[in-house]
């Protein structure tokens, strides 16, 4: 991960609670949808904020019968953010 990166998606406060939503959706096991993301987090443009997670690899893109659902990819910043958030008592 570059420094331009880390800026990129971890510098809004927006990204941040989406981060946080997905970790939370993580944890229930299931990938979320774009209309609970928006519910859980209040933001408005979750689709140019999910559009950044999912150019950077934070995020993935999955199909379900339910329609397009979000989820935290696994791969080591992702774990990190985890172990962060934790340590703060954010997730």
């Amino acid at each position: 991960m570059t420094g331009e990166e880390a800026e990129e998606v971890l510098g809004s406060r927006g990204r941040v609670r989406l981060l946080k939503a997905l970790v939370a959706a993580q944890r229930r096991g299931r990938p979320i949808s774009m209309s609970k993301l928006k519910v859980e987090t209040g933001i408005k443009g979750v689709e140019r904020h999910i559009a950044v997670l999912l150019r950077h690899g934070w995020a993935e893109e999955v199909w379900t019968p339910e329609g397009r659902r979000y989820r935290l990819r696994e791969c080591g910043k992702t774990e990190a953010l985890k172990r962060l958030f934790r340590e703060l008592g954010y997730a």
